[in-house]
Parts: C-alpha cells; sequence; structure tokens
C-alpha cells in the first residue's frame, strides 16, 4: 500500500506540486489541498480522518496546522537561491522591496540587502487577517512590489501591488516530498521495531517494567499483571518503588545492570534493573521480573533434562499390538499398575517384549516426566554390577574415577529403574537392591554418605525365580518384596491371533509396497501359515523372519501365491532349523501346569510331527520313532491338516 501524502497551499503552490508529483507516483498517492492558515485546520482535519499519512505545508500553514494534526508536518522555506532570485526579479520592478514572511522563518536579510543594493522591508504574518493588513498597510506606504508565498502574492495583487513568488522552484517540493517519503519510511521501520519489541516483550515469560527517567511506570507486559497480580491501570504513571519498597536509590542511579530479590505480596521476585543510556545520560531503565519459585523449577526442569540424556522411554501402549484376550488382559493390568509406584516384576520368554511392558507402564505414569533408566543385569560381570547400579566414591577401587560417579539408582531418581534378566544379579548385590527397596536409600561403592532417592522398580525375568529361591541363586525376600504386582506375558505361540497382525506391521516398516498387493486371500494364507510354525523366539523370532521375507520377496512374483507361500517357509527354515541343530536335539514344549491340559497336549502333539515331517523323514521312520502305528500317524496327518514344508 502506497504512502498518502497531502499537499495543501494556494493556487501558484498546488500547480507547482501537482507537476513534481508526477516523479512520485510509483510511491505515492498524493492529494491536494486548496486552504490557507485559519481555514485550513478544519479542512485538514477531515483529509486525516480520511487516511492521509502526512502534510506537506509552506511555512504560514505548517505553523498553524503543527499544534491541531496527529499526523507528521513537513514544511517548505524558501531557500537562498531562490530568495536572491526573488529579490532580482522584484529589482526589476522597484528597489524597495516588501517581503511576507511567517514567523518560523529567519533569513538574514540585511545581508541579502547588500548583495543585491536593495532596501528590504519584512513583515511578520501568523493569520489571514495578519496577511490583508500588512498588504494594505504596504500599499498605503507605497511600496510596489512584495515577496512572498502564494497567499501573500494573492493578497497583494488584490490591492493592486505586484507580487514575486518565492517558492517558484520545484527543487523546493521535490526536496519536501523526499523527506516526506523519507520520514514516513522511517515511521515504519520504527513502528515495526516497536510492534516487534511489544510481541517479544508481551510472549515472554519474563514480566517486564518499562521506567520513565523519573522511575515512573510507562509500561508493563501481561506476565507482570497476571503473576505479580499489578493491573496496568493501577501501575502506569506510578513510581516504581510504591509496589517494590525495598530498593536501595543505587539501583536507579546505576548506569550498569543490577539485580536484586525482593519480596512483594509474599512472593520471592528476582528484579534485574538495565539501565537506558544515550550518550551517556540516562534515559530510564527496563526492569525485568520473575518468580524466585519459577526459577527454581526452570532448573530442575534442566536438570532432570540433562541426568536423564539417553534415559528416556521411547515406547507407551499405542505400541503395543495385539488383539489376542491375555495379551489385552496384560495391557489392562499394566495400565492400573502404572498408577502406582509399588515394585512390578514381569515374567516372560525371551522375545515377549518385557522391555517395552516397562516403558509403557513409566509414559502411562506420574512419572513419565522423569527417567527411565534400563539395565541389563545379564551383560555387565558380577563384579561391576554394583558400582554401576549404585555408583562409588573417589578411590574407591582400582580404576575407578578420580571424582568418583554416579550409578543408575542415582540417575533414575524420580523416575523409573528397569532390571533385565534379575535372576543374573549376585547374592550380595541382591542384598543391596532389597535395602533400596525397604528403606529407600543407598550407598555408594566405597563411600559412608547414606543417599536418600524416590524411585520406582521394574524387574523382569524369563527364568522361573521360585526354582532359583530352591536352588539358593535367589534371596526369596527380596522376590516377595520385587514381585508386588506380578505381570505374566503371554508367548507368542499363546497369541495366534497376532501373528497375521505383527507380521503386516513389520513387514510394513521395512517394504510398505509389498502390502499393496496382498489381497484378503494371500494374507489368510500367511496367516494359516504362520500359525504352523513355532516362534520359540517369539516377538523377536517373527521380526526376523519378516526382515529376511522382505529380502527375498519380488513383487512381480508375489502375486502367486505358491511363491508366497515358498518364500515364507524358507524365511523360517532358515532360522528355525539352525537354531534347532545348534541349541536342541529336540523340540521342546512348554505346557502351564494351572491351566487346563487337553489343548496344550494337542498343541505338543501337532509341534511334534511337524518337527519330524519337517526334517524329511519317510512316514514309515516317523511312526516308528514316535512309536505309533503307521496308520495313526496318516490318520493325525489328516486330523491336523499337517504337510511337508
Amino acid at each position: 500500500m502506497k504512502t498518502r501524502i497531502g499537499i495543501i497551499g494556494f493556487p501558484m503552490t498546488i500547480s507547482i506540486a501537482r507537476e513534481v508529483s508526477k516523479e512520485f507516483d510509483q510511491q505515492a498517492d498524493f492529494e491536494f489541498i486548496t486552504a490557507a492558515l485559519d481555514d485550513s485546520i478544519s479542512v485538514i482535519k477531515k483529509h486525516e480522518q480520511g487516511g492521509l499519512d502526512i502534510i506537506i505545508a509552506g511555512p504560514g500553514n505548517s505553523q498553524v496546522l503543527r499544534n491541531h494534526l496527529n499526523i507528521p508536518i513537513i514544511p517548505f522555506f524558501a531557500t537562498t537561491r531562490t530568495l536572491i532570485n526573488a529579490i532580482r526579479e522584484a529589482k526589476t520592478i522597484s528597489e524597495d522591496i516588501a517581503i511576507i514572511l511567517s514567523d518560523n522563518e529567519d533569513y538574514d536579510l540585511a545581508f541579502f540587502a547588500e548583495l543585491l543594493d536593495v532596501t528590504l522591508h519584512p513583515y511578520y504574518c501568523r493569520t489571514a487577517a495578519d496577511y490583508k493588513r500588512i498588504c494594505q498597510q504596504i500599499k498605503e506606504e507605497s511600496i510596489r512590489v512584495v515577496i512572498g508565498g502564494s497567499f501573500a502574492v494573492d493578497t497583494a495583487r488584490s490591492l493592486g501591488i505586484q507580487g514575486v513568488f518565492s517558492f517558484e522552484k520545484k527543487d523546493i517540493l521535490r526536496e519536501a516530498i523526499k523527506k516526506a517519503l523519507e520520514l514516513i519510511e522511517f515511521d515504519i521501520l520504527q513502528a515495526e521495531k516497536i510492534t516487534q519489541m511489544n510481541i517479544l516483550l508481551q510472549q515472554s515469560n519474563e514480566g517486564f517494567f518499562i521506567l520513565d527517567s523519573n522511575n515512573r511506570i510507562s509500561y508493563l507486559n501481561r506476565v507482570v499483571e497476571k503473576k505479580l497480580k499489578i493491573a496496568w491501570g493501577a501501575a502506569i504513571g506510578r513510581e516504581f518503588h510504591q509496589f517494590f519498597k525495598d530498593i536501595p536509590v543505587n539501583h536507579y542511579l546505576a548506569k550498569r545492570p543490577r539485580e536484586l530479590i525482593v519480596t512483594y505480596r509474599d512472593q520471592k521476585v528476582v528484579l534485574n534493573f538495565h539501565p537506558v543510556m544515550v550518550k551517556s545520560h540516562s534515559k530510564g531503565m527496563v526492569v525485568s521480573a520473575r518468580l524466585v519459585q519459577e526459577i527454581e523449577e526452570t532448573e530442575k526442569r534442566i536438570r532432570q533434562k540433562i541426568h536423564t540424556k539417553g534415559f528416556e522411554a521411547k515406547y507407551d501402549f499405542d505400541d503395543l499390538i495385539g488383539v489376542d484376550p491375555d495379551f489385552l488382559t496384560s495391557v489392562e493390568k499394566s495400565k492400573a499398575y502404572a498408577n502406582s509406584s509399588s515394585p512390578i516384576l514381569i515374567f516372560g520368554e525371551t522375545g515377549t517384549g518385557k522391555e517395552m511392558f516397562a516403558q509403557s507402564i513409566h509414559n502411562f505414569s506420574s512419572r513419565n516426566q522423569s527417567p527411565f533408566v534400563a539395565i541389563n543385569c545379564a551383560v555387565l560381570p558380577k563384579e561391576l554390577i554394583e558400582s554401576e547400579l549404585f555408583g562409588y566414591e573417589k578411590g574407591a577401587f582400582s580404576g575407578a574415577r578420580s571424582q568418583g560417579k554416579k550409578g543408575l539408582v542415582e540417575h533414575a531418581h524420580r523416575g523409573t529403574l528397569f532390571l533385565d534378566e534379575i535372576c543374573s544379579l549376585s547374592y550380595e548385590t541382591q542384598a543391596k537392591l532389597l535395602r533400596l527397596l525397604q528403606e529407600k536409600e543407598f550407598i555408594r561403592v566405597g563411600g559412608e554418605k547414606v543417599i536418600p532417592v524416590d524411585v520406582r522398580i521394574i524387574s523382569a525375568t524369563n527364568l522361573d525365580l521360585v526354582e532359583a529361591i530352591k536352588n539358593g541363586d535367589f534371596r526369596r525376600d527380596l522376590y516377595f518384596r520385587l514381585n508386588t504386582l506380578s505381570l505374566k506375558l503371554p508367548p507368542l505361540r499363546e497369541r495366534k491371533q497376532d501373528l497375521l497382525p505383527l507380521f503386516l506391521f513389520f513387514l510394513s516398516q521395512l517394504r510398505p509396497d509389498i502390502i499393496e498387493f496382498l489381497g484378503e486371500n494371500k494374507k489368510a494364507m500367511l496367516e494359516q501359515e504362520l500359525k504352523g510354525f513355532s516362534f520359540s523366539g517369539n516377538i523377536r523370532q517373527l521380526q526376523n523372519l519378516v526382515e529376511r521375507f522382505s529380502i527375498l520377496a519380488d513383487i512381480p512374483d508375489i502375486s502367486n501365491i505358491r511363491y508366497l507361500q515358498k518364500v515364507l517357509r524358507e524365511c523360517y527354515e532358515d532360522e528355525s532349523s539352525d537354531f534347532m541343530e545348534e541349541n536342541l536335539d529336540s523340540p521342546q514344549i512348554r505346557i502351564p501346569f494351572r491351566k487346563k491340559m487337553k489343548p496344550f497336549l494337542k498343541e505338543a502333539e501337532v509341534a511334534i510331527i511337524k518337527y519330524h515331517m519337517n526334517r524329511q523323514k519317510q512316514v514309515n521312520r516317523i511312526a516308528q520313532e514316535l512309536g505309533i502305528e503307521r496308520s495313526t500317524l496318516w490318520r493325525k496327518l489328516k486330523q491336523y491338516q499337517i504337510t511337508r514344508n
């Protein structure tokens, strides 16, 4: 949007202004107003209300209008050059010359008179009546020529006196327009800076006051109003010490920033005084204000972020995929456990997602803004696990850091400590962990100081801890402490409904393009095949299978369901056969004691027959090794729909 400039004057001025303004058409829109002196006030006010940005006026009009407008006024004056030219022109008429000026014009007329060998009679006017009276006086004094502005010349001519226009040159108005544009551009930049500064002050988390040179409040932001309960209307114009009474005088006089903690309405407030210095003189100051309580809370959050770097839980319950009833029961139980700070013991085979459940519980709990610290107790040697968990003081042992080291328990303060494979802890470390659970405190290795700590412990195991207790490998009292809340995760072989959803999810992460080619019939085949596999490695094994599948499967051939079936079986056999050959003489079947026996016996029977069939043995040999009749084996193959892979 272009700048709107108003130029006010009498006809001679307006005529020149119209010509000169054409040079600035691309930069501004112009309004030409014919009016002078007293009459100009009401006329210009209407134009101001219409949206003018700035006014250009001669000496007389600018003097009259200055105190009546809210927009800037650029006055233009006769230059030395134009005045000399006007005197020379008037001299051709008479050497006795009247020159009419406004009160705000000041020229060395004696110099011009001597230079040009003329007599100059200066007359000063303020109102239209002054101009008419002076021109009448000039006529009575028999002066034949007058130099002045457009209104002065027109008035003189109306009385039969010859007039010379003092602003004849276009350069005068051209320079005035340039100044107007520069001033508007400067004003716009200033307005932008003021707006930006206001946004910064209003959006800041700190409270801000601006004080004038008399220490009176000229500005305060919303934070002050909200947190210190100081209303704008009650504060503007009042002295700062009326609100904060304990401020030494030297804080107001200082030329460098100063900080002070004061009490305001029973709250501790940190005030920072920043003097506004202009050419070594104080022009007031900016005072920032923050509640001490907020500073302490911010520092606490920063410490937490520093301490929790690398100690965070990435998963929550939305990341747990499954529709199996037992699995969903585990999820709901975990959510209920999240509302407590009691220890949790998670039982589950390798690969069932014990740490994912632990992280989800942490993120669902009130501790989710604090660290989640995890350690696999089987990874570190038993000699080091204690110092890793509880930390050590300087010089605690050979090779220890000179300044000592925080342990994982301290890093987990106010958060969660996850101990995977808890059964791997030494008996001595178990005793120290028991003290931590009972007393909520511990002592660093090599230290004497008792350190209190607030930490929730979630532990996990894939072994039978009751058996470990019987064998003397695990403390009974620690077991009951850890097992305050118990969570058992079902193995993947008991989650048949979840096999296809998990397979498709993992595949979508690796090869989303393949998913598009899997219709309902292919998905049904995949699900049937997956249900026939024994995932002893649980979800981790399924993930490995999907990764191999994503590499081996070719999109052009996926439309062939037999090809899809062949690739899937190859991917399963690549891992399962190696696993069985290296680690098992025969497949192992887990049957829980406290569940109905019949479905698990059937599952065991199917798994055993499949194991032998997949090793490419003859039916006669399989029947012989199993100790059953050949006809019985055929009947079971048909009953369970078992075929060779």
